[in-house]
């Protein structure tokens, strides 16, 4: 029985309903939502003002030699798929000394370059994002809340819990014959001096993505007024995911340690722990996720604490963009441990 193309409409509307609001989609969830989509946009609504599904590639190491954004221009990817680089949409020295004078690395970048990208890209605000990656990959979060701190609609942004590599895997047995799921041409990811060189760092024009400057967010004098004001443990809870280097290279004091590896299931690291365990390891370093106090996280960069949150967010912590119920350090210990005038502890042994 073939669908008319109202039934085909109605199928696409009935599973974006579905996944309003929900952080994690399945491989096989989002497998569904790829070819629903690909049949409704087939199906004469090219113009459609309606929201769109864009699938963001949000691979990145931050050890080794392997580059997301050289692998995702080789190819494979999802059809049709972004590739949203945090090192270079940023707010990176060279292109905004005023904004970052210490050089760290992606830091949050501004509204108006966040903008461009997803301007560039066709992206709105009311679009359905859902971010994926290849194997071995640990930091998709650092994307998905990227996208959340810029303004996109809060309900609207998704975590592919599993890899490109699985997606391959189920495309070829489940993909139908009029429907390609996977690209293997070769394409440029636009770069941030680019798309400066195209607007104007200082032109003023209008945007039709709303983006705001990063909201939700740290700076250090933020956090070094709550370490001597002794606010860490009693009205502020500092949270740390760092691997040994919260060890080896000391933390923030008060800081509580919880990996960012403990969070993710053995067999994926793109697939984070159910509910329950999660709030057993919350629970063990004495951390509730549902407390009114502050929740502050603090790693390495800025990445491995979106972790923190989304984990914090299974577990049933709210968030509302601008409220600061939640904050990430986007400087952590890049600024904190490089500057001598910092307090500093060690774990011990």
């Amino acid at each position: 029985m073939t669908l008319s193309n109202s039934d085909d409409d109605d199928s696409f509307h009935q599973l974006l309903k579905s996944i309003k609001g929900k952080t994690l989609l399945s491989v096989s969830e989002c497998f569904n939502i790829f070819q629903s989509s690909q049949v409704f946009q087939e199906s004469n609504h090219e113009e459609s003002d309606e929201s769109k599904v864009v699938f963001i590639d949000g691979s990145w190491w931050h050890k080794g030699d392997l580059s997301g954004r050289e692998l995702f221009e080789k190819g494979p990817r999802i059809k049709g798929s972004k590739y949203v680089d945090m090192d270079d949409i940023s707010s990176q020295y060279e292109l905004y000394p005023e904004l970052n004078p210490k050089n760290l690395p992606h830091m949050f970048p501004p509204g108006e370059l966040f903008a461009s990208l997803m301007d560039k890209y066709g992206i709105n605000n009311n679009d359905h994002i859902i971010i994926y990656a290849r194997e071995s990959v640990f930091f998709t979060p650092r994307t998905y809340f990227l996208f959340r701190t810029m303004g996109h609609q809060n309900d609207r942004i998704h975590l592919m819990q599993g890899s490109l590599e699985e997606w391959i895997d189920l495309s070829s047995r489940r993909s139908e014959k009029d429907i390609t799921s996977i690209d293997q041409d070769p394409v440029i990811v636009p770069k941030a001096k680019d798309l400066l060189n195209i607007y104007g760092k200082t032109e003023k024009r209008l945007y039709s993505y709303v983006a705001t400057d990063a909201v939700d967010v740290a700076t250090m004098n933020d956090v070094l007024q709550f370490v001597e004001s002794e606010k860490i443990g009693q009205e502020v809870i500092l949270l740390d995911p760092r691997g040994s280097s919260f060890q080896k290279a000391g933390h923030i004091p008060g800081s509580i340690h919880i990996p960012y590896e403990s969070l993710s299931t053995q067999e994926s690291s793109l697939r984070f722990k159910s509910k329950e365990e999660l709030l057993q390891i919350f629970s063990d370093k004495g951390v509730d996720p549902l407390t009114e106090k502050q929740i502050l996280c603090s790693c390495g960069s800025g990445v491995s604490v979106c972790n923190l949150v989304v984990a914090l967010e299974i577990c049933g912590r709210s968030f509302s963009p601008n409220t600061n119920t939640t904050v990430i350090y986007d400087g952590s210990w890049s600024e904190w441990g490089a500057d001598p005038n910092t307090p500093k502890s060690k774990a011990q042994n």
